[in-house]
Parts: structure tokens; C-alpha cells; sequence
């Protein structure tokens, strides 16, 4: 019998790679792996044209064969005696982390935490944001933990519609089905899937008007500040085949909008809006069944209705999938920063500090 103890494989090993262009089929292929949209080259190509500064480069994470297992796209920029390092597709990615399968999460983030304590540290702080709070990032990388949120979901394991609306209440059925007669009898309304690229840029004035008629001055930034990322965006979605836009309208036009992704075998709820003047009818709660409905009918497994914990989401989610943000400090300077804004986090002023820090 032999004493010789077989050898456990090579852990990952990490390299930084300047720039965003050295990948692209990998990176596809990574990502679809992740099921997550906003981990896509599109996403963080596009976002970087738009909101990037300072000097990007991916981390790249290859197994003990030299086999490509994850990316993470990052970049560094000043802000003040500080470096940090942030996420390519902050703030407008509702979910970030590494681009890799599920199961080379616990890898990467091994790899991860021996890069951060590297000797080449060329950085102050590190943000790592919107990450899957069930991956524990912020304890596995001895990073403060600055915010976390939630994020809904629902599981399409049911066969059809009716099959998911039986596990559901009979108040939500019966409001469900009630709402949808009475929209279509009362006004005529029909769901239209937003499918013609010739129509694109006149389809989004019309979500990003129906989303400044739903939120007025509460707007998130979505039609106003950040329009110009997401209609490119948006086109490219469409021609990936991605781009989920419907609406809910008459015969003079749209009462209220759906803009999402379809993504592997999961649907991403991004925005909506709607017309304040139908809201006795209910068209945004019409809509958001019907965009389950038509997930349920094609096979799709998961719903996510992504940030907040709002109680129209809450209707229809079956469970939660929240995200963190925290960081890392390297040096006293960051050190004291992190800290401070760990430790005030709940107050006004350490809301200001987290926004400045995460913006």
C-alpha cells in the first residue's frame, strides 16, 4: 500500500491584465456560466465608455491547468491621499462579483484575498459592490461591511401560469386576474414585446417618459442622467437577443412599461414606469404578471425583481437574494476612512460619507 499522499491541486492563481480588451469569447462564455447579465463585456464595455475614469485592467483567475475560471473587471482612480479600486458597472449593475460559474466562486475568492494582501498593492481602498451576501465577501476578504440590499426574487419552478398562481394566495389570483378583465375591458389595452430595432430609440422615449411620469422628481437617475448609457445598452441587448421591453398600451399609446433582460434561464427586472393617470386601473401590476407569465411560458427558472425592497416586489417574490457592498482598506489612511464610515453608517452623516465613497 502505497504512503504517498496525492497531491491537492495548484490553488488559482491570479494576474492583472490592463485594460478590458484582452478577453472575448472567454468572458462570454464566463459569463453565461454566471447567469448574470451585468457581468457581461457588453455591460461593462458599454458602462466604461460612458462613466469610466482612471486606469481599468481585469483580474484574471486560471485553475492549476492554465484554464481561464473567472475575470473581474476593475479600475483605479484617485480621490484624494486615497487610491481605490472599484467595479467596472457600479451603480447602474444591480448585481456585480466575479464572472465565473457558481462553482468557482469559493476558488476565486481565495485567489481574491491573496491578491488584496499581495506586496504589489497599488491601492488604498477596495470596493467591492453589490456582491452575493451569500458569498460572505466582506468576511472572507477581511473587508467592513458599508451597506447592504435587498434584492427579490422569484423561483419559476411550476409547470405553467396557473400552476404558480395555485401556490400563490386566492386573494393575489383572484386580484390578478380581476385586474388584467378590467384594464382590457375599460380601456382596450394589449401587451406589446418591443421587437423592432427600427423603433428602439422612439420605444425608449417612451419608457424613460412613462418612468419620469411615475417617479417625478424621486427619479433614480434612470431617464435623465443615465439615458444615454442605457439606450446604447439597450440596443446592443437587442441584438444579442436579450432585451426584454414591454408595454402595456391602447390605441393612444402606452399606459405603462417593462424594461428587463432575458439572460440565460433568467429574467432581470430593471425599470418601469407608468401613467399616474391610470393607476385606479393598475397597468404597472397588469404588466409585471403578464412579463412573469410570458418567463413561466418560455422556460425560464428565475425571476429576479433586483434592488429594493419595494411592496409591489414583494407581492410577487418568493424569496431574496440581497447583495453587499463593502471594503477593504490597505493603509492607515483607508483604514481610518473604512472605519469611520462603518461606524456611522446609520446616521445622516454616515449616509454622505457611504455615497461618496460608493458613487
Amino acid at each position: 500500500m502505497s504512503l504517498v499522499q496525492p497531491l491537492a491541486p495548484s490553488p488559482v492563481q491570479v494576474e492583472r491584465v490592463e485594460g478590458l480588451d484582452a478577453f472575448g469569447t472567454e468572458w462570454d462564455g464566463l459569463a453565461l456560466e454566471s447567469g448574470n447579465v451585468f457581468l457581461t463585456r457588453e455591460w461593462a464595455h458599454t458602462w466604461w465608455r460612458h462613466f469610466g475614469h482612471g486606469d481599468p485592467f481585469l483580474l484574471t483567475f486560471r485553475d492549476h491547468s492554465g484554464q481561464l475560471v473567472g475575470l473581474l473587471p476593475l479600475y483605479r482612480s484617485g480621490r484624494g491621499p486615497v487610491q481605490i479600486v472599484r467595479s467596472v458597472g457600479h451603480g447602474q449593475a444591480d448585481r456585480l462579483g466575479p464572472v465565473c460559474s457558481r462553482a468557482a466562486v469559493p476558488a476565486v475568492t481565495e485567489a481574491l484575498r491573496r491578491w488584496l494582501r499581495g506586496p504589489d498593492v497599488d491601492w488604498n481602498l477596495w470596493i467591492g459592490e453589490r456582491v452575493d451576501a451569500a458569498d460572505a465577501w466582506d468576511g472572507a476578504l477581511d473587508g467592513r461591511m458599508l451597506r447592504r440590499e435587498a434584492s427579490p426574487l422569484l423561483r419559476l419552478e411550476y409547470a405553467d401560469w396557473e400552476g404558480l398562481l395555485a401556490s400563490r394566495s386566492q386573494n393575489f389570483r383572484q386580484q390578478v386576474r380581476r385586474f388584467e378583465r378590467r384594464l382590457v375591458r375599460e380601456t382596450g389595452a394589449r401587451f406589446r414585446l418591443a421587437d423592432d430595432p427600427e423603433r428602439l430609440t422612439t420605444e425608449l422615449e417612451s419608457l424613460f417618459r412613462l418612468h419620469r411620469l411615475r417617479w417625478g422628481d424621486e427619479s433614480t437617475g434612470f431617464a435623465d442622467e443615465d439615458r444615454a448609457f442605457h439606450a446604447e445598452f439597450a440596443a446592443v441587448a437587442q441584438e444579442r437577443g436579450w432585451m426584454r421591453l414591454w408595454f402595456v398600451e391602447t390605441d393612444d399609446g402606452p399606459l405603462a412599461a417593462w424594461y428587463g433582460f432575458r439572460y440565460g434561464t433568467s429574467e432581470f427586472f430593471y425599470q418601469a414606469g407608468r401613467d399616474p393617470a391610470f393607476d385606479r386601473l393598475a397597468p404597472g401590476f397588469v404588466l409585471m404578471a403578464h412579463t412573469i407569465r410570458e418567463a413561466v411560458a418560455d422556460g425560464q427558472r428565475v425571476f429576479h425583481l433586483l434592488l429594493g425592497d419595494e411592496s409591489y416586489k414583494e407581492r410577487f417574490a418568493d424569496g431574496d437574494a440581497p447583495v453587499d457592498t463593502f471594503a477593504v482598506a490597505h493603509g492607515p489612511v483607508a483604514g481610518v476612512v473604512v472605519a469611520a464610515a462603518g461606524a456611522v453608517a446609520r446616521s445622516a452623516q454616515g449616509r454622505h460619507l457611504l455615497r461618496r465613497l460608493t458613487s
